[in-house]
């Protein structure tokens, strides 16, 4: 969803979109995630000056496989974000680690690749599914007391 400045009002936008699922899915380009239902995005823009305030929350849904058992699992996502963009000049370099910070050009905000990048970056390194369904069995399920009661430091007496 492309926003041009001069839609903005002083008051603010309100906007609500779909991501491309196709377009999402190919920019991915993995097996690993597959996104089922186009994340929905609902966002807020606010002009002072030339800088935006793009405030976000978006939802979204993906198939993956547990990194355990190999069973396919969906997750949900919910993830808000807030973006300031400022006018992209000629002599600009963008700073492509931050995510907070962006620009615009030509008048216009692009929302979507905006969302799409926030959510690309928002995606687990691992996947799991919950421990009751997980069709993994053995010592892959070692959480708390029992890693804690393994930690070797725990002899270890200060004075």
């Amino acid at each position: 969803m492309i926003i041009k400045l001069n839609d903005i009002p002083v008051v603010g936008k309100d906007v609500e979109f779909d991501l491309d699922i196709e377009s999402l899915n190919s920019r991915i380009n993995s097996s690993e995630y597959v996104f089922s239902k186009a994340p929905k995005v609902k966002a807020n823009l606010v002009l002072k000056g030339n800088t935006i305030s793009l405030k976000a929350n978006m939802e979204a849904e993906f198939l993956s496989n547990c990194s355990r058992c190999n069973k396919e699992v969906t997750e949900n996502i919910t993830l808000p974000y807030q973006v300031i963009l400022k006018p992209k000049k000629v002599d600009d370099v963008e700073e492509l680690e931050d995510l907070d910070f962006g620009y615009y050009s030509s008048g216009e905000v692009n929302c979507s690749e905006i969302a799409e990048e926030h959510l690309i970056l928002s995606l687990p390194m691992v996947v799991k599914c919950k421990q009751k369904e997980c069709l993994s069995t053995g010592d892959s399920w070692q959480f708390g007391e029992e890693i804690e009661s393994s930690n070797p430091f725990k002899k270890i007496k200060l004075h």
